[in-house]
């Protein structure tokens, strides 16, 4: 702050927390609080000029700010269908209930008038695979339903690829799968990517809900993009042809 010399460089100024997604949890660099701002104003005409010192010692300013997150908030609800139940595999280690964010938006704006959401791309990371607090996998209790609450800074990814750039939960729920002749099959591991949002932008200070009814197992083993080397691409003369039909 002991740099600053105008409103301009306040705006900015950005935050970076690799960890925003377990905020509030006991996690190794886990933010204990999320960064907020807000505008304030004072007394009852919420005129936004504000007199900070009026001249004289004794008198009181009281300003009223209404405190916003910086980031935006997504729940995940996973209900099993009828021949889907969630399971815990305690004789293999390999097998159990854990996700991951990957394009995790981790840094931000300290102002939230700093920059529009759609303008934002932020820096983006996978996180370590957790089975953290935010994650209801307990199959003992419930095997039908699974729910995820993780946070995200704002970020847009619109004009980029869906498929590489897309903020989404990877997540591995083991279950049983009974098939349409009644014959149960056991998957010790069954992945899903999970899209957070359908609007390919985060909003700071926003709530996103995202609610799934799975009566599908997963891929049975998590896939990673290969990149594919000596790709050559062309472009052909378009060439009309005839078609005799009858």
């Amino acid at each position: 702050m002991a740099g600053l010399n105008t409103y301009n460089d306040l705006q900015t100024l950005k935050q970076e927390d690799r960890y925003i997604h377990l905020t509030g949890l006991t996690a190794d660099n886990a933010p204990a609080y999320f960064l907020m701002d807000a505008i304030a104003t004072q007394g009852t005409e919420k005129a936004s000029r504000v007199q900070l010192f009026n001249g004289v010692a004794s008198d009181n300013t009281v300003l009223d700010a209404v405190l916003r997150r910086a980031a935006a908030k997504v729940h995940i609800n996973i209900t099993a269908g009828a021949d889907v139940d969630f399971h815990h595999f305690a004789d293999d280690p390999s097998s159990r209930g854990m996700y991951y964010v990957r394009n995790l938006p981790y840094q931000t704006y300290l102002l939230a008038e700093a920059k529009e959401a759609e303008d934002i791309t932020a820096e983006v990371r996978n996180t370590s695979k957790s089975d953290s607090e935010y994650f209801t996998w307990n199959p003992e209790t419930d095997s039908k339903n699974v729910s995820l609450t993780t946070y995200v800074y704002p970020h847009s990814w619109s004009n980029t690829s869906i498929l590489e750039e897309e903020t989404c939960v990877v997540m591995n729920l083991p279950l049983n799968y009974t098939d349409d002749q009644g014959n149960v099959h056991i998957y010790h591991n069954s992945w899903y990517k999970i899209p957070m949002t359908d609007d390919k932008m985060f909003e700071r200070n926003n709530y996103y809900e995202v609610n799934i009814n799975l009566n599908r197992p997963g891929a049975v083993a998590e896939t990673t993009p290969e990149n594919v080397d000596n790709v050559y691409y062309a472009v052909e003369d378009w060439v009309p042809v005839s078609v005799n039909v009858g």
